[in-house]
């Protein structure tokens, strides 16, 4: 099959899949689970996590808290292109400014 007949989450899997074929020191992705279906998501985040255990380094840039958390061990937090925070999954979760500029409390 052609790429360009894969579902959009297919898609997203065989760029992830290329991205790692040159064995690169660092990765960087890009809203990588943005259009994706929750059983895709949690299938990425499991390679993702799976990967790093093996020794790659992932720099994500990503919308989705919960991803984020789950990926992340170091985290800067952006909002309208000043960063607001940065530190570990649970100091941000706690941080006042992250809460206000992400969840409007």
């Amino acid at each position: 099959n052609l790429a360009s007949d894969l579902s959009y989450g297919q898609q997203k899997l065989l760029d992830f899949g290329m991205a790692l074929m040159p064995e690169p020191e660092i990765v960087l992705l890009d809203e990588p689970m943005a259009g994706l279906n929750p059983t895709i998501i949690r299938s990425l985040v499991e390679h993702i996590h799976e990967l790093n255990a093996r020794g790659y380094t992932f720099f994500v840039i990503e919308h989705n808290m919960e991803v984020v958390m789950s990926l992340c061990r170091r985290i800067v937090v952006l909002s309208q292109g000043e960063k607001i925070a940065e530190g570990a999954p649970s100091e941000i979760h706690a941080n006042p400014r992250v809460m206000d500029a992400y969840f409007g409390t």
